[in-house]
């Protein structure tokens, strides 16, 4: 979930027009903070592989496309190996039944 909401908070702060110099200055420095705080925030495994498998978010909030090809190609790869885990397994316990 958090990539979705700095995602989501970048993008209404960026929407929004100032008509002041103060604000104008703090909307750009609320910005900066936010991309060198959270810029790399799609690439820590545990929350784009959160982001990604919560059905209510999926791919829609990534920024990165390199950072969600990485993670969906970790994702299926650990998959795949639980699958080939789980086949394996039920093959030695079909062959440990029969002896």
């Amino acid at each position: 979930m958090v990539i979705p909401m700095i995602y989501i908070m970048v993008k209404n702060i960026s929407q929004f027009k100032p008509t002041q110099e103060l604000g104008i200055q703090l909307k750009k420095e609320i910005l900066f903070h936010c991309e060198k705080r959270f810029g790399s925030v799609e690439s820590v495994a545990l929350l784009s592989i959160a982001t990604v498998l919560d059905p209510r978010f999926k791919k829609i909030y990534f920024k990165d496309p390199l950072a969600l090809s990485k993670t969906l190609k970790y994702i299926s790869d650990e998959i795949k190996q639980n699958q080939d885990q789980s086949d394996s397994d039920t093959i030695t316990g079909m062959e440990t039944s029969r002896n």
